[in-house]
């Protein structure tokens, strides 16, 4: 069978698209928890800002107060949590590789604002 030179690069950039995608997934850990009212522990649904190094990402937790990203491994992470009834939130976090795969449990409990 006689490969053309399109063919062959079409193998060879299918082959690398696949390495890199598959190098990425495994460099990726999920970080996922819930997040709450300190007093009454009742799930708060909110948005949570995470940087790095210029980057953004912006999710929201549930009703249930549930949330989940991937996230790149060996990185710090700056997380915002902002909502008018809460006192800000904001800590670091560092999300280390996992040789399992094991997500990374982190909850959350928002202090209410003092009228």
């Amino acid at each position: 069978m006689k490969f053309t030179r399109n063919t062959v690069f079409a193998i060879l950039l299918v082959s690398v698209t696949l390495f890199a995608f598959t190098t990425s997934v495994q460099n990726q850990r999920i970080i996922e928890g819930i997040i709450v009212d300190e007093l009454t522990k009742k799930p708060i649904s909110t948005n949570i800002i995470l940087y790095r190094q210029g980057q953004t990402w912006y999710i929201k937790s549930t009703e249930k107060g549930r949330y989940s990203i991937a996230l790149e491994t060996d990185k710090a992470y700056a997380l915002k949590i902002y909502d008018e009834s809460y006192k800000s939130y904001i800590n670091a976090i560092f999300l280390a590789k996992e040789t399992n795969n094991q997500s990374f449990n982190y909850n959350i409990e928002l202090i209410p604002e003092k009228d």
